[in-house]
């Protein structure tokens, strides 16, 4: 029998998914078409200021990808693939989000590493959509609980329906868990020098481009430790970064 300690790290990790998850605005229809009509007289500057003003109460996927488009046209690679990125955390499935990604990165070269088939497949659903996994478990569980109170079943049955639910479960759990982490990846906003140390006057090893995807390990001062998409290491200025998840 599944334990009751199991069944509470299942509701709190559903309630990080659902919680954690960025929130949705409910967007004006004319205030979003106002914002379009700029983008489209090529003012992307405005266009921005536009977005973002309805961004202030809420997020939305469709915000974030017009932004993530208006900075596209200003050649602004670094937030354009920050905003991108921002909307596919919501819809994982938008194939308009994941075309523009992609087509960005061919672009400026930013090649990442091809996915694990583990990460090709927890990347197929959304933090909200993986902890709702975790739920149906618990709901299942619950469920046979009940009906099992009523009538007698079998030992294969539910032994059956336990390892169901615990295969559910530990899905669930692992894909939450692996799209926090994405999460708290940073995107390069600025081409910046990588450095062996984190002060101003030390050796770079390199240029970091724009768009890329970075991983912070630890931070001294106003630098970051990071390994970017292609395995390099290094420190990084503050600001020249900015987090997935604000």
């Amino acid at each position: 029998m599944l334990s009751r300690n199991v069944f509470i790290l299942a509701a709190a990790l559903i309630a990080a998914g659902v919680v954690g998850s960025f929130a949705l605005a409910a967007l004006d229809v004319s205030e979003i078409d106002r914002c379009n009509s700029l983008y489209h007289d090529t003012s992307y500057e405005q266009a921005i200021t536009c977005y973002q003003a309805l961004g202030s109460e809420g997020i939305s996927v469709e915000i974030l990808y017009n932004i993530g488009n208006s900075y596209a046209q200003l050649d602004q690679t670094g937030r354009a693939v920050l905003h991108y990125l921002r909307a596919q955390c919501l819809d994982p499935d938008d194939s308009d989000i994941s075309g523009n990604l992609s087509l960005i990165r061919k672009e400026k070269g930013l090649f990442p590493k091809d996915p694990s088939l583990t990460e090709q497949f927890f990347g197929l659903f959304s933090v909200t959509q993986w902890s709702l996994v975790c739920l149906s478990a618990l709901v299942i569980y619950l469920v046979f609980s009940l009906f099992r109170k009523n009538k007698r079943r079998s030992l294969l049955v539910e032994s059956l329906v336990i390892i169901l639910c615990s295969t559910l479960l530990v899905l669930g759990a692992s894909g939450t868990i692996l799209q926090y982490q994405q999460w708290h990846h940073s995107v390069v906003i600025n081409d910046s020098r990588l450095l062996i140390s984190p002060f101003n006057s030390a050796s770079s090893i390199g240029q970091i481009q724009s768009g890329r995807l970075v991983m912070s390990h630890k931070q001294h001062n106003d630098f970051h430790y990071i390994t970017d998409e292609t395995g390099r290491k290094g420190w990084i200025q503050e600001s020249v970064i900015e987090k997935i998840m604000p």
